[in-house]
Order: structure tokens, then C-alpha cells, then sequence
């Protein structure tokens, strides 16, 4: 069974973000060692990040300031910066947009609202809107809305 004190739950986050690489730097900018998680998308963010994200109102809370549930750290365990770039960051290119330093905020708010608000690398899937290719018209036949040729 899974204890259940601040302590505890503080370590079992600590635990987690010492588990993978990812979560050591913040999610968002190029920041080592982030002290903060935005709860909305389970990733460990800086300081700077932190607070772009309240702009946003995503839900923050400081690792060892902050009351924690069995239930928040449930889902933190299941998410993780790795994940959040697996969706957020599924069709990112460096060279598109690089990752900001949290030095400059205005580029780190930039970089977080094309991310989260815009997505706009995210994955794509059948739930986003697009189109798959067997969706489109062969290229030798006429749109739906085109008058076939032979009449």
C-alpha cells in the first residue's frame, strides 16, 4: 500500500522526476531542474514557465511548497515531460521554432501558447479534424463537388 503523508507524496513526485531524464529540465524551455508542475499537462516546469503557464490558467503547484493528493501524484506518475512531447511535440521541429531559455520570457509564453493553446505540432488523429489520405479523392478521379468528365 502506498503511503500517504506530505512527505511521502513529495518523494514519490521526487522519485518520479529523478526516473526520467526528461523530467529533470523543465518541459518548456531549456531550464535544469524545475521545481514546479503544471498540473493540466503533467509536466515539471521552471520557474519562468511556471508562471506563463497561471497566464494561461493552467493549474501549477510548487513540488515541495504545495498540498498534494494521492490522487494528483496518480496522475503526475502517469504523465510526465516525455509524454506531454510525445502529443505536444509529436511534429516539432527545432529549427521551425527552438526551444526558448527561460531569460526570455516573451519567447517562452510564444513557445508555450504554440505548444498548448494552438497545438500546434501536436500529434494528429482522427478526434483533431484531419483528414486521413484514403479520405481524399484519387488524384484520376473528380472531387465530389466537380462534374465528371464524360458528361
Amino acid at each position: 500500500m502506498k503511503k500517504n503523508t506530505e512527505k511521502d507524496l513529495i518523494d514519490r513526485i521526487r522519485a518520479f522526476q529523478r526516473s526520467d531524464k526528461s523530467n529533470k529540465k523543465c518541459a518548456d524551455c531549456i531550464e535544469i531542474g524545475p521545481t514546479y508542475i503544471c498540473l493540466t499537462f503533467s509536466t515539471f516546469v521552471c520557474t519562468t514557465c511556471c508562471g506563463l503557464h497561471r497566464e494561461f490558467s493552467h493549474k501549477i503547484k510548487g513540488i515541495s511548497v504545495s498540498k498534494w493528493t494521492p490522487e494528483e501524484i496518480d496522475e503526475i506518475e502517469r504523465g510526465g515531460n516525455a509524454k506531454a512531447a510525445e502529443k505536444y511535440l509529436a511534429r516539432w521541429d527545432a529549427r521551425d521554432f527552438a526551444e526558448p531559455d527561460s531569460s526570455d520570457p516573451s519567447r517562452c509564453r510564444e513557445f508555450i501558447r504554440m505548444k498548448y493553446v494552438d497545438k500546434r505540432w501536436c500529434e494528429r488523429d482522427g478526434n483533431e479534424g484531419s483528414r486521413s489520405r484514403r479520405d481524399e479523392p484519387r488524384r484520376d478521379e473528380p472531387r465530389r463537388d466537380e462534374p465528371r468528365r464524360d458528361e
